[in-house]
């Protein structure tokens, strides 16, 4: 019995080599996680969040991988529509979804007072822009005199569509 207690104690002695853990992701830029990090913090669980993030307009073939939720997934809220090939990888959307769809592209491309306000309709009081897709802002200074910038960085911004002041 005394050898056991002797063997455990020196286990629990011994140094073991940890490995150094270092993040990487073939999936998310860091900059986006510090975005959706953010978001996370800035937001209530019951606030929804519109983006352009995976979208690709109804009809056209997209090079990105439609059917990731990763806004919906790091920020634990919901999302107005993101990778919409949740239906079996089908290009044929319902109504519902290619209007969600089409909504999220035209307001991350060329926002209007018409856009938010069909978004605010939504319940939707958060925008993650990703800036780098080819559904990415081609006015940006449109969307800031509509809504107020909270967070950017190279990659993204997050914009509230209902600010205070």
């Amino acid at each position: 019995m005394g050898s056991i207690g002797i063997s455990f104690s020196s286990y629990l002695n011994t140094a073991f080599s940890v490995p150094s853990a270092a993040f990487t992701s073939n999936i998310l830029p860091l900059d986006e996680l510090d975005g959706l990090n953010f978001l996370r913090s800035i937001s209530s669980f019951d606030d929804v969040i519109a983006t352009n993030r995976n979208l690709c307009p109804v009809g056209l073939h997209c090079n990105q991988d439609e059917t990731l939720q990763i806004v919906s997934a790091f920020t634990n809220r919901a999302v107005l529509i993101e990778g919409p090939r949740f239906l079996n990888r089908a290009r044929n959307y319902p109504a519902w979804a290619e209007e969600r769809i089409d909504l999220s592209i035209d307001f991350a491309m060329n926002p209007t007072e018409v856009g938010k306000d069909k978004l605010l309709n939504f319940g939707v009081k958060w925008f993650y822009l990703v800036k780098n897709t080819p559904v990415g802002p081609t006015n940006s200074h449109k969307i800031e005199s509509l809504s107020k910038l909270v967070f950017e960085n190279a990659t993204v911004a997050v914009y509230d569509l209902i600010p205070l002041s």
